[in-house]
């Protein structure tokens, strides 16, 4: 049923159930006949879809993702002091990866020393200068305002050749 969603989205499909589940609850053939056809109708549209899906997963050009957890405790994250010893960590852990990926990802708490939202990556401040790929990290942002800086919780993308491509800003 789930292949209703490329047409209508979410919507559909919760329609659908929900208008089935109408139909149960009072058991009458004109209540629960509409919705029955509905959902033969949605069945019959993910069948004749299934096939295209499967080739498109088939033919879909492969990525690499590792993904890196450090397993470092609340106090290690947030200790100033641990930061250097917590990016090595990091660093290695990625390094075992072989062969290297096409993306890496590390968590959310990993770069908490602040990238400024308007400028570019610098050296001094990348995580990870040396990373053979691309790769998404969590990292605390913050903004100039008039009133101060605004800080955020953000995903960065950065590029094999350390450029920052794209940001997230974490909304609640």
């Amino acid at each position: 049923l789930i292949q209703s969603a490329d047409v209508a989205g979410p919507y559909l499909l919760s329609f659908a159930i929900l208008w089935f589940a109408a139909g149960l609850v009072r058991p009458r053939i004109n209540s629960i006949v509409p919705p029955l056809i509905l959902v033969a109708l949605l069945l019959a549209y993910a069948q004749w879809q299934m096939p295209r899906v499967q080739t498109a997963i088939e033919t879909a050009p492969s990525l690499r993702v590792g993904v890196v957890q450090g397993n470092l405790s609340l106090f290690a994250k947030r200790d100033p002091n641990d930061l250097d010893r917590n990016l090595k960590t990091y660093r290695r852990l990625s390094e075992s990866l072989q062969p290297p990926p096409d993306l890496l990802i590390w968590p959310e708490t990993v770069v908490t020393w602040g990238l400024p939202q308007d400028r570019p990556l610098e050296a001094a401040r990348d995580p990870y200068p040396e990373a053979p790929t691309a790769m998404l990290f969590g990292a605390l942002s913050y903004r100039q305002t008039p009133k101060g800086l605004d800080f955020y919780n953000s995903l960065f993308l950065r590029t094999a050749e350390g450029r920052l491509k794209g940001r997230y800003d974490k909304m609640v």
